[in-house]
């Protein structure tokens, strides 16, 4: 006879000594357990697995935003507004600009300026491109000579085009990389009307900040909000298909209750079994539980304290706070 099989005897005895002496003291101490029906407790298993089913986390689903059906700016659009004033001299920038404008396109790759929507990586691909145009000195020195804005724009249009043509366009098919120069330009014109805000210089170019302003508008008309993702998070609803209730496809295998069955029931019941429903259940429990009150489980109902024991932990670990949305 091998010493392990000894072992295993020694422990099956010890086991079964604690479960008789815990089944004695419970005699002993007047407590009687409640025969119940099979449907009764059918019924229960039912709805707590439906019930947990109900409090599992809400599933999150990325979608696409719709394409936005319009055609993207052209050049002659972003010059339009700069040619039909007639005093070009109250749409010049001033001097100083370019060294100021200089200074926030770096703070933009390093990420300090504080609107959201200059931290998205293809903008600062785009602005990174662009500065490294900006400061070449025969293209610095053109703006500092005539000080055109749009000339400018033009070049950051340009720029953005070749920018995210080669990172957005995978087929000939594919347009809605130009949207997205809209969407570059638009922020690029933003940041000239706040180096000129910035500076006190609004108020002397009144005219170009005006033009500015407009410019943006209509940049924005069908893009309000300058979002850096190009899709939406929508919530799946819980499904009410036993297919998808592991819990309560083990209920129905415990019982031998068919699915159709099983379907049958939860359909039945779940104006009744609800999240609502679920919580409440879960405060009373914990009330109860506090109060060592006999509609929850007690050390009396175990056949051993260390049995008792581990259920407290287990169910501890399992009461821990969830996330769980309900009206």
């Amino acid at each position: 006879m091998s010493t392990g099989s000894t072992g295993a005897r020694s422990v099956n005895r010890r086991i079964e000594g604690l479960q008789q002496r815990g089944r004695v003291n419970r005699q002993a101490s007047g407590v009687q357990k409640h025969n119940i029906t099979r449907h009764d407790a059918y019924t229960y298993a039912l709805r707590a697995a439906y019930l947990a089913h109900l409090l599992q986390p809400r599933v999150r689903r990325f979608q696409p935003r719709p394409q936005v059906q319009r055609t993207s700016t052209s050049v002659a659009d972003l010059v339009r507004d700069f040619s039909l004033v007639r005093d070009t001299k109250s749409t010049r920038f001033p001097h100083g600009f370019t060294v100021e404008l200089d200074k926030r396109i770096t703070g933009v790759l390093m990420g300090k300026e504080r609107s959201p929507e200059f931290a998205d990586s293809l903008v600062k691909r785009t602005f990174a491109a662009f500065l490294n145009e900006f400061k070449k000195p025969e293209f610095r020195r053109s703006m500092e000579k005539d000080r055109r804005v749009e000339d400018l724009i033009l070049i950051f249009f340009s720029t953005a085009t070749k920018q995210l043509q080669l990172q957005k366009s995978k087929t000939q098919e594919d347009e809605g990389w130009k949207l997205l120069v809209d969407r570059h330009v638009a922020l690029f014109v933003r940041l000239l009307s706040s180096t000129l805000k910035a500076n006190d210089w609004a108020r002397e170019r009144p005219e170009l900040n005006s033009r500015l302003q407009t410019m943006e508008n209509k940049l924005l008309t069908h893009d309000q909000i300058l979002a850096t993702g190009e899709g939406v998070e929508t919530e799946i609803g819980k499904s009410q298909d036993v297919k998808d209730m592991p819990l309560v496809q083990t209920v129905s295998t415990v019982f031998k209750r068919s699915t159709a069955q099983v379907q049958s029931d939860i359909d039945e019941q779940k104006d009744l079994w609800t999240e609502k429903a679920a919580l409440q259940d879960l405060k009373m429990y914990q009330t109860n539980m506090n109060l060592n009150s006999k509609r929850t489980l007690r050390s009396d109902d175990f056949d051993t304290e260390e049995a008792y024991d581990l259920w407290l932990v287990l169910r501890s670990d399992e009461s821990a706070p969830r996330n769980v949305e309900h009206d």
